[in-house]
């Protein structure tokens, strides 16, 4: 019985992205045809491929790193990089 429910949510979330990604691709194709032929308002057509192609791209993923990207040691500091000519 939990088998059945189990492969029924599966074909449920198959069958909800298959129709979202439907009407993202359909959007995407009448929002450049639109803005292709200048029909209606660009502002709207613009503004949905945007957001469709937003939508539709993944997320960067932000990996933090252990290690300083600037070593903040004296010796690279901002006061030892001007010629001494500025200084003096």
């Amino acid at each position: 019985m939990e088998n059945k429910e189990e492969s029924y949510k599966i074909w449920c979330r198959k069958v909800l992205f298959t129709v979202q990604l439907a009407v993202l691709v359909s959007m995407l194709i009448t929002s450049i045809v639109n803005i292709i032929m200048k029909t209606g308002n660009l502002s709207l057509w613009t503004a949905l491929l945007g957001s469709s192609l937003g939508f539709i791209l993944p997320t960067p993923k932000f990996t933090p790193t252990t290690k300083p990207m600037l070593s903040m040691t004296p010796q690279s500091s901002v006061g030892n990089s001007v010629p001494s000519s500025i200084l003096s």
